[in-house]
């Protein structure tokens, strides 16, 4: 088979070698962009709807009594939402990555302002 026939299946595109010149029909950065992109839609779908679970209500419920309805990050104002400290266990999380906040202390920490 000579090169200019030679067809190579790469990174899940199409590479065609001619005569020495590569012509790219995708390139592999533009593949991988567009399958992380649907990975993280197809996961944050699926975190909405365990945020609507009767299991995830009932853990977020043991953090702010845990919190005492007091927010864990300025102490001050009433912790109305429960952050994850990590994703690593989600689904069936420990309470010690869960953490109760205030709405500005969660903007905040997620960068955005109060």
């Amino acid at each position: 088979m000579s090169a200019t026939n030679l067809v190579i299946e790469a990174v899940q595109t199409r590479v065609h070698v001619f005569t020495g010149a590569l012509a790219v029909s995708e390139s592999p950065p533009a593949v991988y962009q567009r399958s992380r992109a649907e990975e993280k839609r197809r996961w944050r779908t699926w975190y909405d709807g365990y945020l609507t679970t009767d299991a995830w209500r009932r853990r977020r419920e043991k953090v702010l009594e845990r919190a005492g309805g007091v927010c864990e990050g300025c102490g001050e104002r009433r912790a109305v939402q429960v952050h994850h400290r990590t994703y690593a266990h989600v689904g069936d999380e420990f309470l010690f990555e869960l953490v109760a906040l205030c709405t500005p202390c969660h903007k905040r920490l997620h960068g955005k302002t109060a």
